[in-house]
């Protein structure tokens, strides 16, 4: 009798692992229904369920699972899943720009740089991580630059300075030029009327503005060696030698 309830209890056991194997890969299914019919909130729905109940570390599910809940503004999941996918080797330029985007969606300036630096040490001539880059800082620099807080507008484009896209890069170094010789401009602008009223403080106003210039000309000088046919950063570099004398 002991026999027969432990032969039945193991054929129970059996059969549950059945049964729950057969329920984790209907939801794929349904799951790679979901994504075929681009209804992505559902796919991911399922995805997810499979692989927490399968405990299955399949790597295309795992993938399209980050790739559903992306899609699906269900962005710290996605980005959980992305780290999965690179863990795995699976898709992983592809993975590493889902990620850097769950970021940027997500305005994480820290995390977004570091993702995509790691990611084109990789893939050095992937242009959507550089692109994602580049829109956060150009972005987020200008907003800063706009408040009047240049250096932590300078620290943003200089994040972006990562990128090697020529056209991009330009436009960064370009940015950094203008933002200081602006602020030298202002500097010296207030400066002036001290000339004669307060020798002294005028002097080292004068300083500080030709400092920014000379951040500005390092900057032109690097954007114009870069892309010499840049005509507006020739014409703003002209400009700031004029100011430093």
């Amino acid at each position: 009798m002991k026999k027969l309830f432990l032969l039945l209890a193991a054929n129970l056991l059996v059969l549950n692992v059945f049964a729950q194997t057969s329920d984790a890969e209907q939801l794929k299914k349904e799951g790679n229904e979901a994504l075929t019919a681009k209804n992505y909130a559902v796919a991911f729905e399922k995805y997810n369920a499979y692989l927490t109940q399968s405990g299955n570390n399949d790597s295309t599910v795992i993938f399209n699972c980050a790739v559903c809940a992306d899609k699906a503004d269900k962005l710290e999941e996605a980005a959980e899943y992305f780290k999965k996918s690179i863990d795995n080797n699976y898709n992983t330029e592809s993975s590493y720009v889902g990620l850097a985007k769950t970021y940027y969606d997500r305005k994480k300036g820290p995390e977004l740089i570091a993702t995509a630096k790691e990611g084109m040490e990789k893939f050095p001539a992937n242009i959507n991580l550089q692109k994602l880059v580049y829109g956060y800082c150009m972005k987020q620099g200008q907003a800063l630059q706009k408040a009047g807080k240049a250096k932590e507008a300078e620290d943003c484009f200089e994040q972006a300075l990562i990128i090697t896209d020529k056209k991009m890069k330009t436009n960064v170094l370009y940015s950094l030029g203008v933002l200081y010789y602006n602020t030298g401009a202002v500097t010296l602008q207030k400066a002036t009327p001290l000339a004669t009223s307060d020798p002294d403080k005028y002097k080292a106003e004068k300083a500080e503005a030709t400092a920014d210039f000379k951040k500005a000309n390092d900057y032109l000088s690097e954007a114009v060696t870069l892309s010499p046919d840049n005509a507006n950063a020739k014409k703003l570099l002209d400009s700031v030698k004029a100011a430093m004398k």
